[in-house]
């Protein structure tokens, strides 16, 4: 399939898609006819997009999404390695929101 489609099916933009082919989380076969390059994308590619896009949407680098996908026995180590930076920005996050309360209790009028 088409670029177009896969865009449809997956919510993804052509840019999105066109990045994790650069840096090689899929590969879609290709032909080059009259001097261009034209792919087609399978259904195996539009289904490690949308894991793909999940991951990201968790915050994964993509350099740790590319281990996942190429090597499945990392996954437990990466997810786990994962939730601990994600529970210490949580708990940075609440420091962030305790501060920002504190300063406006502070001046609940804004700067002067």
């Amino acid at each position: 399939m088409k670029i177009h489609e896969v865009c449809q099916r997956t919510g993804l933009t052509d840019k999105t898609v066109r990045f994790y082919e650069a840096q090689g989380l899929i590969r879609p076969a290709a032909e080059e006819r009259n001097g261009k390059v034209w792919r087609d994308y399978s259904e195996g590619d539009v289904s490690r997009l949308a894991v793909i896009s999940e991951l990201r949407r968790a915050l994964f680098p993509i350099a740790e999404i590319g281990q996942m996908l190429d090597d499945p026995r990392k996954v437990p180590e990466l997810l786990s390695r994962h939730r601990g930076k994600t529970e210490k920005m949580y708990e940075e996050l609440g420091e962030l929101r305790v501060a920002l309360e504190n300063a406006e209790r502070r001046n609940p009028e804004g700067p002067a």
